[in-house]
């Protein structure tokens, strides 16, 4: 049972004193009448904001929403309707989501009625908490409170338009085997979802994967142009043979190309062709140390990007 109070004609500042005032009434009440501890009762009232277009223009409309009620009767009510839900939701199907027909069958019938005759009970036995409250000072402490912070009564409060719980049973207007096959389908469907999600993370995983491979060979044969350009540089400076180096750079480079790194291939070729004619390798030399500042700039990007992720 909420109380809404329209309170546009107050300033937000006479509100807000207003919630605080009745807040800590509320919180008294609900300290007197608890059956165990009480941890507050300041979310029992919401202030909302809203416009409102008048002759005067547009301005704020603010409701302030509330039970006068002890916190333990609402509670009650709270735990009947959850009593209900869980019952209708373990035994029964929804048919369709946009009606409130469900489907369930005849031997959860008496335990569906025996779970709603008892929230009945309680409900009535709420109703008449609440009618014996209204009865009582602390009743009087409320409405006059409200009265004297907002201004205003909060009207007729009657507990007996809480409705009873009602539930219908009507004979199925369906074929139960399509509904069976509907709800296999359904389920059918959710499997193969979450299989093609697992497999596209799979795929992912292994693109991924492939990646660190390639990027850590690359690495490595990068840093090994790099240093049988050095040998083959010294080599040349000491007038020695250079025939192995030669072979090695045709291994590096058939090697960088079989993996797809063109750039490393192409130095290496260049540089074993060079050698063989008896030519400098300063200029390859100086195109892997440029490889190698490209890499680096690389890495540090996608270190980058990782670190604001």
């Amino acid at each position: 049972m909420m109380v809404r109070l329209d309170v546009s004609d107050m300033t937000e500042e006479e509100v807000m004193e207003g919630v605080k005032k009745l807040g800590e009434v509320l919180r008294r009440l609900d300290e007197k009448y608890a059956k165990g501890p009480v941890k507050g009762r300041s979310n029992r009232i919401v202030v909302s904001y809203g416009k409102l277009n008048t002759e005067g223009g547009e301005r704020t409309k603010i409701v302030v929403s509330f039970s006068p009620f002890p916190s333990n009767m609402m509670n009650a009510l709270n735990r009947v309707r959850g009593l209900v839900y869980d019952t209708l939701k373990g035994l029964t199907l929804i048919l369709k989501e946009e009606e409130e027909s469900r489907f369930t069958t005849p031997s959860s019938v008496p335990y569906i009625l025996r779970v709603q005759r008892a929230a009945n009970e309680r409900l009535e036995e709420v109703r008449k908490a609440m009618k014996d409250f209204m009865k009582t000072e602390d009743w009087k402490v409320v409405t006059e409170t409200t009265k004297s912070v907002f201004r205003r009564d909060f009207g007729t409060v009657n507990p007996e338009e809480i409705p009873d719980v009602g539930i219908r049973f009507l004979e199925p207007n369906f074929n139960l085997a399509d509904l069976i096959q509907r709800e296999v389908e359904k389920e059918a469907q959710e499997k193969r979802k979450e299989l093609e999600r697992l497999i596209e993370q799979t795929k992912k995983d292994a693109e991924e994967e492939k990646r660190r491979m390639l990027e850590s060979a690359r690495k490595q044969i990068d840093e090994k142009l790099y240093e049988t350009l050095k040998v083959a540089a010294e080599m040349l400076r000491e007038s020695r043979s250079t025939k192995k180096v030669e072979e090695a750079l045709t291994l590096i480079g058939s090697t960088a190309a079989d993996l797809g790194f063109e750039e490393e291939a192409k130095t290496a070729l260049r540089a074993a062709e060079a050698l063989s004619k008896g030519e400098g390798v300063e200029e390859s030399l100086n195109a892997v140390l440029q490889l190698r500042l490209e890499l680096k700039k690389e890495e540090e990007e996608v270190e980058r990007i990782l670190s604001h992720a």
